[in-house]
């Protein structure tokens, strides 16, 4: 399966429908305190993701997501060359995001 752009309908009915789906957020830290995360969420910011991508199970779905859909492309499709293939791209990012996010602590980080 290609890289998949997706839409934020399509996000809510995948948090929704599948149990195995991954969120993988490259955003950075001041990102996710100042606009929470989705469910499910694995936190790689995107410098550290050549070191981290295996934080993200290869045999399972996953979608990545940034503030605006740039970042999280690249993610996706270094993601993609490193052999994973059920990757979906969050097209617009967060900033468009119009479901809920659940608040970030450093608190027990």
């Amino acid at each position: 399966m290609p890289l998949e752009q997706i839409d934020n309908a399509t996000l809510k009915t995948l948090l929704d429908s599948e149990p195995e789906l991954q969120v993988v957020d490259v955003r950075d830290e001041a990102e996710w305190l100042a606009t929470g995360l989705l469910p499910k969420t694995i936190k790689i910011p995107i410098h550290e993701l050549p070191y981290a991508y295996r934080m993200v199970d290869p045999d399972r779905p996953a979608v990545v997501v940034c503030a605006h859909g740039a970042r999280s492309l690249n993610a996706a499709y270094f993601l993609e060359a490193q052999g994973y293939t059920r990757l979906y791209n969050l097209e617009h990012g967060l900033a468009e995001w119009d479901g809920e996010l659940e608040p970030y602590s450093k608190q027990g980080v």
